[in-house]
């Protein structure tokens, strides 16, 4: 540098920079120490940061690391990003009190700053106004300083020593490349790279003038560095940097002198390959996903669309949202400073520390965007290329129902107009004899259709595959498929045969014509679907669906697919938990209609409603029709419960959900997150607890007489929480209990605590695969009827409500979580503490409809 010293900026500059520009990313700026680089009239200067944090763009500052026991130099250096070019009449200059080896560190490494520096400008001034790296950068405001960098780099001329100590000039401005080097950023014009425009070649190295950089080429460039570090001498290179076609930055490279500007090369160049490796196997992992997605058919549910496109515009529309939502947090939260410096404020510390984490967020959020964009243009390209019959590659699909496409093309050849070679056209001619003889074969296999492949279509066990229409994918299976011959039976594909024994056993098992049969032939309560049920509000024949599928239970994954449920809905009846389980067994949350408007979530177009009961009143009427009244004169009210629509997330797109706080997914990741937890259940607990030594097997007891809990030691975490809810259970339902070991009761108790000990740790995100439930086996063999489980069933149900609600609070406090900081995390909280209440007009037509639907002395009270 011409001059290093060490300013402050006058705070009169900050306030009138920000009224001229309208940007508030100077209000911090005020108080904070600079690096001046030039001694002109007008200046840039760098601030200095204590610690840069690990997400500033590469090439967006220099470091200046030193050994220091002060715990805030976490990771000193300047910080390009936000550099300001300031009238020197602004600036105060202030003592060097910067520790020494960061001082000395910085005045030897002038030049390098300078040059780094420079070229950062330059990078800014050719970015895309949108991006990230621009919007975040101070440089923009400033085009007087950007154009004196530009005027510096295009006259300036700095030395260099050779090998001979001789100075050669060499231009620091962007210069005109070499023949080679021009050609191959001509033949790519995409992307960011560098490229070796010249070399002063070695023996043993060679002439690689217009090569990019690749990982292969860079180890030998450093290869070459540390051999010849050890020989009198040293070879010049020269590389530039490329972006989208366009040279934005050249620097030169000594093989052999193992200098700084060496070292910062290569260091980018990895980084910058790092990047592009993570690109190129996103983009690989795409195309794979994309493979299989044209291996297999569509079988989502109808009226969804839940295509690539549709998911890719939905992602997008919610990135905007949450980057919408972070710029306007940011702001709030650069409102919090009043206009002043918050850099000797109390708390100062903590406020920079959210700006940054906040500011990390938007740039992630800006940089998903673009890519996102990138992603939804490919997709709708693709989606207009195949409607047209056209693959991702720009061939045409070779498929049964592109036949007519494929013939149209091969007549254009004819008459000269067709866009593919004649090779290319040849080669459709043979595809599509194939094509046309998979075409006779299915239609034929069609017409002689057996009894046992008709069944098995109609089945959800296989998926025709449109492109081949006698392939069948097996339903569960990745690229295991049957195939329907000429003679309309089924055999294994050839092409896509079962190779594991899962898959070996499933083929057998579809193959076998009795199995299909007899598993497809409904019996006559089996005849009407729930569905159908629904649609016609039979809530009679709805009613006695759900009594009939009770015994389904006494099957343990029957069981656990049920418990699993009442964990997820736990503000939900046993009875509406079985009716959702009954509809779609893969549905995760649900709200109805307004409910997902409350949350900014918006229910998809042509998604099929789930229902539920929801309760209702109505006034209670004598026979002459006049309503009933209670002593006190009140108009007596009958509730009554009516079946109304509910959406399940998947079916929804906007605001995303936040996610538990307290979810552990599978394990404690700090043993404080255990206690915390451990405390939370410890506080739901009627009895007092105790974690000491127990002989023999047993983990935990609840003692009746002495109305404590006692959990084995040493059990672990994950066990010992276990326990303890198995335990509070007990000690909760089965506190008056008389039963002991062997007693029929005691097992059902068991039983019990054990189901809700299943739902509430899998709540909380607890690992529940070691549960079983052997007791279920010998239900209906002890005599007991389905009645009593169905009871049981209930107690299990409402226990582990009752104790997931009072744990959420108490995990509240624990986390101590905050009230709700703004009206989307308002609205969320709002709607997952509110049961479904319908509308006044809902209540009074399903009073009507099942006044209308049930005979008057079988109008019961429907209790869900």
């Amino acid at each position: 540098m011409s001059i290093y010293k060490l300013v402050t900026i006058d705070q009169r500059f900050i306030a009138e920079t920000i009224a001229r520009t309208g940007s508030e990313q100077l209000l911090n700026k005020v108080a904070r120490s600079f690096v001046g680089l030039y001694n002109q009239d007008e200046n840039w200067y760098i601030p200095l940061r204590a610690n840069l944090g690990k997400k500033k763009p590469e090439g967006a500052y220099f470091e200046t690391p030193f050994e220091t026991n002060n715990s805030h130099f976490k990771r000193p250096g300047l910080d390009y990003e936000k550099a300001i070019y300031v009238p020197t009449d602004y600036t105060i200059e202030i003592r060097n009190t910067l520790p020494e080896e960061q001082s000395e560190l910085i005045f030897s490494k002038q030049e390098e700053i300078k040059q780094s520096f420079e070229e950062y400008v330059s990078r800014v001034d050719q970015l895309d106004r949108n991006s990230p790296d621009f919007k975040f950068s101070t440089v923009p405001l400033f085009p007087d300083g950007i154009q004196k960098i530009k005027s510096l780099r295009e006259s300036i001329v700095t030395s260099s020593l050779n090998s001979d100590g001789k100075a050669e000039e060499f231009e620091q401005e962007i210069p005109v490349i070499e023949e080679a080097a021009q050609s191959f950023i001509e033949n790519n014009p995409n992307g960011h790279y560098w490229v070796v425009d010249w070399n002063e070649g070695l023996n043993n190295f060679g002439d690689f003038a217009g090569y990019p950089i690749t990982g292969e080429l860079l180890n030998k460039l450093k290869e070459v560095d540390a051999a010849q570090a050890m020989e009198p001498g040293y070879y010049k290179s020269k590389m530039v940097e490329v972006s989208e076609g366009k040279v934005i930055s050249a620097l030169r490279i000594e093989l052999g002198a193992q200098g700084n500007t060496n070292r910062y090369f290569f260091d980018r160049i990895e980084k910058n390959l790092f990047l592009q490796t993570k690109t190129k196997e996103l983009s690989n992992e795409n195309d794979q996903q994309q493979t299989l997605f044209d291996n297999m058919i569509d079988v989502l549910p109808e009226g969804s669309d839940n295509s690539r496109l549709a998911q890719a515009k939905r992602k997008l529309a919610r990135l905007e949202r949450e980057y919408q939502d972070k710029v306007d947090q940011l702001y709030e939260h650069q409102k919090l400073t009043n206009g002043q410096p918050m850099n000797d404020k109390r708390n100062g510390r903590t406020w920079f520390k959210r700006r940054d984490q906040i500011e990390d967020r938007v740039r992630d959020l800006l940089k998903e965007i673009e890519e996102q964009k990138d992603r939804v243009e490919k997709l709708d390209w693709q989606n207009e290329a195949k409607e047209l019959g056209i693959n991702k590659q720009g061939g045409l699909i070779m498929s049964v129902d592109n036949i007519p496409r494929i013939k149209e093309e091969i007549e254009k050849s004819k008459r000269g107009e067709s866009m593919y070679s004649s090779a290319t056209i040849q080669k459709y001619k043979k595809q599509l004899k194939e094509l046309e003889s998979v075409k006779e074969s299915s239609e034929s296999a069609e017409n002689n259709l057996s009894d046992h492949a008709k069944a098995l279509i109609d089945s959800d066990e296989i998926k025709q595959w449109s492109k081949k229409p006698t392939i069948y994918f097996v339903s569960g299976l990745r690229k295991v498929a049957l195939e329907l011959n000429a003679e309309g039976t089924f055999v294994e594909s050839k092409k896509y045969p079962a190779t594991t024994e899962e898959a070996k056993k499933k083929i057998a098992e579809l193959l076998s014509s009795e199995a299909v049969l007899t598993k497809k032939i409904p019996s006559e309560k089996e005849d009407r679907s729930i569905q159908d049920i629904i649609k016609k509000k039979d809530y009679k024949a709805l009613s006695s669906h759900l009594k009939d599928g009770i015994s389904s239970y006494l099957e343990t994954d029957m069981f656990k697919n049920y418990l699993n449920f009442v964990s997820k809905f736990h503000k939900y009846s046993h009875r509406n938990v079985r009716l959702l389980l009954a509809q779609n067994p893969e549905t995760t949350r649900v709200a109805g209609y307004k409910k997902w408007q409350e949350v900014g979530r918006t229910v998809n177009k042509g998604a099929k409603a789930l229902y539920v009961y929801a309760p209702g009143s109505k006034v209670m009427k004598d026979k002459n029709g006049e309503p009933v009244r209670d002593e006190n004169g009140q108009v007596v009210k009958e509730k009554f419960f009516f079946l109304t629509p509910v959406f399940d997330v998947s079916q929804t797109s906007g605001e995303p959900i936040p996610k538990p706080i307290h979810d552990l997914e599978g394990n404690f990741e700090t043993s404080d997150q255990f206690v915390k937890v451990f405390k939370a259940v410890e506080n739901i607990s009627p009895v007092p607890i105790k974690i000491e030594p127990i002989e023999g097997t047993a983990r935990g007891y609840y003692h009746k007489v002495n109305k404590e809990i006692v959990v084995k030691t040493g059990l672990g975490e994950i066990m010992t929480l276990k326990t303890l809810i198995h335990e509070i259970t007990h000690a909760k339902l089965h506190s008056d209990s008389t039963c002991v070991f062997g007693d029929e009761k005691y097992s059902q108790q068991e039983f019990e605590a054990e189901s809700v000990a299943y739902i509430v740790s899998n709540h909380l995100g607890i690992d529940t695969s070691d549960y079983s439930f052997g007791y279920l086996a010998s239900w209906t063999k002890q005599g007991q009827s389905v009645d009593s489980f169905t009871e049981s069933l209930d107690r299990i149900t409402k226990e582990a409500q009752r104790i997931i609600e009072s744990l959420d609070k108490s995990l509240s406090l624990s986390f101590a979580m905050s009230e709700p900081a703004n009206k989307f995390e308002e609205r969320i909280a709002k709607a997952q503490g509110r049961d479904i209440q319908p509308t006044k007009s809902e209540t009074k037509k399903a009073a009507k409809e099942i006044e209308q639907a049930l005979p008057k002395e079988e109008r019961p009270r429907l209790n869900p």
